[in-house]
């Protein structure tokens, strides 16, 4: 990892031709800006003339150094030219590594793939980037999202609600432990309440993750030093023809290069995702499940702080997951009744140690709340860790504060939902030390092939954990123009008891599959599986492009897929915005179009989003108002969303000054198609 910093020794060194203090830094980095080279130009023979001139331009550049001038910036800013000068001869060439990701890196269009390799393989913020490619922050982070997404499986499924674009602009900061606190709390409630934004962040935590674990690339054997070689030459050559008295040698460094081990990224989601039930008998009996078999223990850890007491039950771990069962009583006269606050109240001191940063979370939100609790000051539930990295260990808990529950519901989504808006907590200082142990799950090879709508599927594995069940499959992505985002299921049947897949249940896994969660089914041992399947979200690859005229202030319209489009170029003060209105619902073929407006030159425009609106359709045509449907109290699927207006403002390329388009380039649309198609799995 490069990590940027002022050197001032290094600066002293450079301006005072020191070759060898020059060599002896790219030697120990030589591993990284191999590969950081090799996304422009693959021939080992380039990438050496590439570091060569990298290295004289910087020993040659000594004056423009200033003591307070970051040294690493300034030398990936002079590599990121010599990349793009051998770039412009690069032939198209076979791929020369086993590695995915990097020979898909390597295709992305520059604007992509400089974002990425500047702030993955070279570790630069976003700040930093941007000077270097000499572009806003704000096109940065559009890049680097569109990039990743480029790269992820998902791309073209890209549905929206009005504020998914401001959301999707913090993953980056959100991933990098660096979005504040308001906004971080803000940004994890819209991601349990919008399946686009959750998905569209599990794929970015996918690639990232996958980006940070690059391994290096095979450099051929004596590389640098050929390159100390050739420098030595040129220098002794200027010294030659300068009539130097005295040509001092040059000594090399010896070739111990420090492999650069890229460090591993932290936290995708944050080391809490959050899984709420506000649980009574059923959840008891489940408990006494766990540890009648031996799963869990009985800890009954206390502590009390404000005259709240705070009960650790018990905890169970998996793979998938780490349940912590925990009861809340308020001892005061007062008598209230108070949960976790998960949102902002929750921290685990040791959570680098102990939890799989790279597991993806299950968001399983609950679907129903059970039963009734009948003392007013107690609350009884669990919570949801990511699982832990070790097969056995000691999770240090701490909760600052606690919620206090002022609205009850028979929704225990609702109930977290308008109690946390209200945000009225108790401080305090409970702080645990919970031992655990991972348990292992069962895993079942089905190797099923079925063909539901002209889609090939094939369901891969079963894994009954302790806590959760996972159903593994895949399916044909590509149809010609149509793109299979993904499958949605409804439903898992076993002996009549039916579990409904989890909300956010659904992601794509490490292991190249899709994945769906449900309830646990760990202890029913079941012989065969009902699967019933609700959705297809598919993209449509369909390219058209329309002239526009961007002096015109009268609406423009065009037609596509028998819609009417109508384009308003508007002046709002200096400001100046552009309506994009596709108002007919009714017997549309898409949800929303993937478009980009263009200047003259066929140059995208960089779009900020204003403002959008729809409508929401279920697979019964019953409709809603999009601000008035709750995904906390849906217990159904999530309804058709049908954009009907976005309003955006333009901008070129490293500009702030707003501008009307010369076109509008539509890609495609997304649509989804609902299904009931149910599927009997036999299990051995």
């Amino acid at each position: 990892m490069i990590k940027l910093q002022t050197n001032p020794i290094l600066i002293e060194s450079v301006k005072e031709k020191d070759m060898k203090s020059i060599l002896d830094w790219f030697d120990s980095k030589r591993d990284i800006f191999y590969k950081f080279a090799w996304n422009y130009n693959k021939d080992p023979k380039v990438i050496e003339d590439l570091f060569y001139n990298s290295i004289m331009n910087i020993y040659d550049g000594n004056r423009k150094l200033k003591k307070n001038t970051n040294f690493e910036a300034w030398v990936i800013s002079i590599f990121l030219k010599e990349c793009w000068e051998i770039q412009k001869n690069n032939q198209e060439e076979p791929f020369v590594t086993d590695n995915v990701i990097l020979n898909d890196l390597s295709q992305l269009e520059s604007k992509y793939k400089d974002t990425i390799i500047l702030s993955y393989f070279m570790d630069l913020p976003h700040d930093q980037v941007a000077h270097i490619l000499q572009v806003p922050i704000q096109a940065v982070k559009t890049n680097l999202l569109t990039g990743i997404q480029l790269l992820s499986k998902d791309f073209g499924n890209t549905t929206q609600q009005e504020d998914c674009k401001e959301f999707q602009n913090q993953f980056f900061d959100y991933l990098n432990w660096s979005l504040v606190r308001e906004k971080k709390i803000d940004l994890e409630i819209h991601i349990h309440t919008c399946q686009s934004c959750q998905r569209v962040l599990g794929s970015v935590q996918n690639v990232v993750l996958t980006l940070r674990e690059v391994g290096n690339l095979e450099i051929p054997n004596g590389f640098m030093k050929h390159i100390t070689s050739k420098v030595n030459e040129t220098l002794t050559r200027r010294l030659l023809v300068k009539k130097k008295r005295t040509i001092k040698s040059i000594v090399l460094s010896s070739l111990l290069g420090i492999i650069l081990v890229v460090g591993f990224f932290t936290n995708g989601f944050g080391y809490l995702y959050y899984s709420w039930l506000d649980f009574r008998q059923l959840e008891d009996e489940q408990m006494l499940g766990y540890l009648k078999s031996g799963l869990g223990e009985p800890l009954n850890l206390e502590e009390e702080s404000n005259g709240i007491k705070v009960k650790i039950k018990t905890a169970i771990a998996d793979e998938y997951q780490t349940l912590i069962y925990f009861e809340i009583e308020d001892t005061n006269e007062e008598s209230n009744k108070y949960m976790i606050n998960v949102f902002d109240g929750v921290y685990i001191e040791n959570e680098r140690d102990i939890l799989d940063d790279r597991s993806f979370p299950f968001f399983n939100f609950p679907i129903e709340k059970i039963g009734q609790e009948k003392n007013e000051n107690i609350f009884s539930g669990k919570f949801s860790l990511l699982p832990i990295s070790q097969e056995s260990g000691t999770i240090k808990l701490k909760l600052t504060n606690l919620l206090k529950v002022t609205e009850d519901s028979s929704s225990p989504e609702e109930l977290i939902y308008r109690n946390y808006n209200e945000r009225e907590v108790v401080v305090g200082d409970w702080s645990f030390d919970i031992p655990v142990t991972k348990h292992a799950s069962v895993e079942q090879e089905l190797n099923k092939q079925i063909e539901i709508d002209g889609v090939p599927i094939t369901f891969k594995k079963i894994y009954f954990a302790p806590t959760t069940t996972v159903l593994e499959y895949d399916f044909e992505r590509m149809q010609g123009q149509k793109h299979i985002n993904e499958i949605r299921i409804q439903s898992l049947e076993n002996e009549g008891k039916i579990s409904k897949a989890h909300l956010y249940g659904y992601h794509y896994s490490r292991n190249g599959f899709y994945q769906s969660s449900f309830d646990s089914h760990y202890f029913e041992k079941p012989k065969e599986i009902k699967v019933q399947f609700s959705s297809i979200l598919s993209f449509i690859e369909d390219r058209v492009t329309f002239d526009l005229n961007k002096e015109s202030t009268s609406p423009q319209t065009i037609e596509y897929l028998g819609n009417t489009i109508s384009i308003n170029n508007i002046i709002d003060g200096e400001r100046k915005r552009v309506e994009f209105i596709d108002a007919q619902v009714e017997g549309r073929e898409y949800e929303s179009l993937h478009f980009e407006f263009k200047t003259e030159n066929d140059e995208p425009l960089n779009m900020n989003y204003h403002s959008s609106d729809g409508v929401l359709i279920d697979r019964n045509g019953k409709t809603y108002d999009q601000t008035e449907y709750n995904y906390f109290m849906s217990n159904t699927e999530p309804p058709r969303y049908f954009q009907t207006k976005i309003d955006v403002e333009l901008f070129e390329q490293g500009s702030n000054e707003g501008v009307f388009p010369d076109k509008l380039q539509i890609h495609g649309y997304s649509t989804i198609n609902y299904i009931d198609d149910v599927v009997e799995i036999s299990l051995d």
